[in-house]
C-alpha cells in the first residue's frame, strides 16, 4: 500500500464547513486527511468521516 500523494489539510476548517469539505473530499476520492489535535476540529472531522463511511472501503476489501 502506498501513501496517497494528495491530501486534504484541515488546519483552517471549522464547524459545518469542515464537515462539508471533508465529506466532499472523501466522496471525490481523497484518502489522506491531515489532522492534528491542535487544529481543534477533531469532532467535525470525525463526524464527516463517519457520515462518509459509504465511500470508504477497508484496504483489504475487494473493490
Amino acid at each position: 500500500m502506498e501513501m496517497p500523494k494528495i491530501g486534504l489539510g484541515t488546519w483552517n476548517l471549522r464547524g459545518s464547513e469542515c464537515e462539508s469539505v471533508v465529506e466532499n473530499a472523501i466522496g471525490l476520492g481523497y484518502r489522506l486527511i491531515d489532522t492534528a489535535q491542535m487544529y481543534g476540529n477533531e469532532k467535525e472531522v470525525g463526524k464527516a468521516i463517519k457520515n462518509s463511511k459509504k465511500f470508504l472501503l477497508r484496504c483489504d476489501e475487494p473493490t
